[in-house]
């Protein structure tokens, strides 16, 4: 039954979320986990502390955005806890848009679907336990590769739906997203963009 299929969907959803919860428990503190906790030991944890180390890392440190991301997940355990499973589920979910041009829909078929992406993303991944229990690789790497996947959304569901209405408000979303997956990761920016421009002139031209 359909009631029962969305159950079973959402129910997957919520131990698979708890799976990567614990995932995000039980990572001791390691290497440059130690530069963001130095921090908060010399600053109060807020925003105008995160706007300090943000600035001071993208004048004259490192300024990807994934440092800043992992300044707030070794901060309050409850980001790290929280956010972390949800992003590593909303990279299945762009995955699955960018790979069939439409939302996962609550059905038995999709959630199979989903955990199979799932095991390839695992088995193909080159360090997997280090993208995923690591926390600095994990905001600087993971987080980064949702994003960027994130921007291809919009355009694959685009192209899969030949005669869909233009959506004007999700230019500034798309900009947001932009800009985010560009000061994401140096190494994986520029190979976005022309994945991007391909794309626009794929659409262009249908």
């Amino acid at each position: 039954a359909p009631s029962r299929e969305r159950a079973t969907f959402f129910a997957a959803l919520g131990a698979l979320w708890l799976v990567f919860f614990v995932q995000a428990w039980l990572p001791p503190v390691l290497l440059d986990d130690w530069y963001q906790l130095t921090w908060h030991r010399h600053h109060d944890f807020g925003v105008a502390s995160i706007w300090e180390y943000a600035h001071y890392n993208y004048f004259h440190f490192n300024p990807r955005l994934g440092d800043v991301l992992l300044l707030i997940v070794n901060g309050p355990p409850v980001f790290h806890l929280v956010l972390t499973p949800l992003v590593e589920i909303a990279l299945l979910w762009v995955g699955f848009a960018v790979g069939f041009g439409r939302w996962p829909r609550p059905t038995l078929r999709d959630l199979q679907l989903l955990l199979i992406l799932q095991v390839m993303i695992w088995l193909i991944a080159p360090v997997p336990g280090l993208l995923y229990f690591y926390r600095p690789f994990c905001t600087n790497y993971l987080w980064a590769f949702t994003t960027t996947i994130a921007l291809f959304v919009p355009y694959r569901i685009a192209l899969a739906r030949d005669a869909s209405p233009s959506r004007w408000w999700l230019a500034p979303i798309v900009f947001v997203i932009g800009w985010a997956a560009g000061m994401s990761n140096e190494h994986t920016g520029p190979t976005a963009m022309v994945a991007i421009l391909g794309t626009l002139r794929i659409a262009s031209e249908n």
